[in-house]
C-alpha cells in the first residue's frame, strides 16, 4: 500500500513538471507522419554534419522539409535533431540545436 502512494505521488510530481509547449508554439491535433527515408551520400567535405529532414506544420497540413548538410558550428560537437512532442492531445515542434 505504501509503495502505491509513493508511486502515485511521484507520477503526479512528474506530470506537474512536464514542460508542455513553449509560449507561442503552434500546436496541432494530428499526429505527425513518420519521417521519410532519406538517402544520405557522403559529406561534401570534412566538418559537415547531416541534418535530417522533418515534417513541419504549414497552413493546414504537414509539409516535408528535406535534410541537408551543414557545417559544424565552431565550439559545438553535435547536432541534436528537432522533434515533435506530445502534450495531452496536441503536438508541437521542438527545434533542433547544436550541443557542446
Amino acid at each position: 500500500m505504501h509503495r502505491k502512494i509513493v508511486y502515485s505521488v511521484a507520477l503526479f510530481a512528474a506530470m506537474a513538471c512536464a514542460a508542455g509547449p513553449p509560449p507561442g508554439a503552434i500546436t496541432v491535433e494530428r499526429r505527425p507522419p513518420s519521417p521519410r527515408a532519406e538517402v544520405v551520400v557522403g559529406a561534401p567535405r570534412p566538418g559537415y554534419v547531416w541534418i535530417g529532414g522533418y515534417w513541419r506544420w504549414h497552413r493546414n497540413d504537414y509539409q516535408w522539409v528535406p535534410g541537408h548538410w551543414a557545417p559544424v558550428r565552431q565550439g559545438y560537437q553535435r547536432w541534436v535533431p528537432g522533434r515533435w512532442e506530445r502534450s495531452r492531445n496536441r503536438w508541437y515542434w521542438v527545434d533542433g540545436h547544436w550541443s557542446r
